[in-house]
């Protein structure tokens, strides 16, 4: 049965490929069940693990760096499993009677409630199949922060409360409520919009979650969740431990307000609506429209993709590809975007007129085709 997933939904912000995104909801069980005729996910893709490994290595470092300053009883984490390098997840219920001002929960995990479903009319969806869609489950943050009602960012600026529904109000000075915020550690020193995007789903889960568990009367869920990025220069976080070591009094408020120096503040604002619209109106038309009719584009947005097809080979040159990998079929069906420099919206005009690469390089320069603002290029 289809997922819905963190993954698959960030995957689509970044790439805008409805392909993909109905493709990432599945596990590789179902990809290999012949009935379906669904590509399997192609493997041995030794860099992308690394480039994971160095993510896990830089949440590691931020974590150590927040128990260092703020202390380690003000940092909920859990141990690693015997064998295992990354801690297990917090189970966000057993702390909240704990939490209190300036703590963190690190890899925070609750339930994706009813009322969030219910909200995005995510019950009862299937996929073209007739299976249903699994939208319950858990969500993982990186982080979750705890700061008291009368903390003020550097910037001044009122934060808003956001609601499971994507409402954004304005916090009164008298709202004695603790404040939750999303944190996501990301190595890349310029973070995607895909990236801030998730940061805004954990907190409408989290707001909705925290109404279900009737915790909505000591905490709220600010909208301004934000992504941590990597940078090669010292953090202002780091400065103030430069400052304490040298023997300066150091506050958690000073260290809360540096922190905020570091992050990147999602704009809820902007992010809420494309949400919204993913998940009520893309969804449900990508989950029922058969996989093999969604658009594709071969291009640099495929790169790291599992269903791209690249002829990669391991051990004594065997193919890790798939026929139904989107480069395979590309090339066996001489697609459009093997033409270079060509965009999906520029493929899309041109095959009003022609379906494939031969039949483009068989038309005259005075085409219509060729007429569009976008295709001028190309009558070279």
């Amino acid at each position: 049965m289809p997922e819905l997933k963190k993954k698959s939904i960030s995957l689509y912000l970044k790439t805008d490929c409805e392909r993909r995104f109905r493709l990432s909801m599945y596990d590789d069980a179902e990809l290999k069940n012949n009935d379906h005729n669904l590509p399997p996910r192609q493997t041995a893709r030794a860099g992308l693990t690394y480039v994971s490994m160095a993510g896990d290595t830089w949440q590691d470092l931020k974590v150590s760096e927040v128990q260092s300053l703020f202390g380690a009883g003000k940092v909920f984490v859990n141990p690693p499993k015997p064998g295992k390098l990354r801690p297990e997840p917090t189970l966000l219920e057993s702390v909240m009677d704990k939490l209190q001002p300036y703590d963190f929960v690190v890899e925070a995990k609750y339930e994706v409630p009813a009322s969030f479903l219910a909200a995005y009319n995510l019950n009862g969806l299937t996929d073209e199949f007739g299976k249903p869609l699994i939208s319950s489950g858990t969500v993982i943050p990186d982080l979750l922060q705890v700061l008291p009602p009368e903390f003020v960012p550097p910037s001044g600026q009122v934060w808003q409360a956001v609601d499971e529904r994507g409402n954004l109000t304005d916090l009164l000075p008298t709202d004695e409520r603790l404040r939750l915020r999303v944190i996501d550690l990301k190595l890349t020193a310029e973070p995607g919009a895909n990236y801030f995007a998730e940061v805004v789903y954990y907190s409408l889960i989290l707001a909705a979650w925290l109404k279900e568990r009737n915790y909505e009367n000591r905490f709220v869920v600010v909208a301004a969740g934000a992504v941590w990025p990597g940078s090669h220069d010292a953090s202002k976080l780091a400065h103030k431990a430069k400052e304490r070591l040298a023997g300066a009094l150091i506050t958690d408020n000073d260290l809360a307000t540096a922190l905020e120096e570091d992050l990147e503040i999602a704009e809820y604002s902007v992010f809420i609506p494309r949400l919204r619209r993913l998940l009520t109106r893309d969804l449900p038309r990508v989950l029922q429209t058969p996989w093999q009719d969604l658009p594709w584009h071969v291009d640099y947005r495929c790169l790291g993709c599992e269903f791209l097809g690249y002829p990669w080979k391991v051990g004594k040159g065997k193919p890790t590809h798939h026929s139904l990998h989107c480069w395979q079929v590309a090339e066996r069906e001489d697609h459009l975007s093997r033409v270079p420099g060509l965009t999906k919206g520029s493929a899309a005009v041109l095959r009003r007129h022609v379906q494939k690469v031969k039949d483009l390089a068989d038309l005259s320069p005075s085409h219509p085709a060729f007429s569009l603002s976008s295709n001028q290029g190309l009558k070279a």
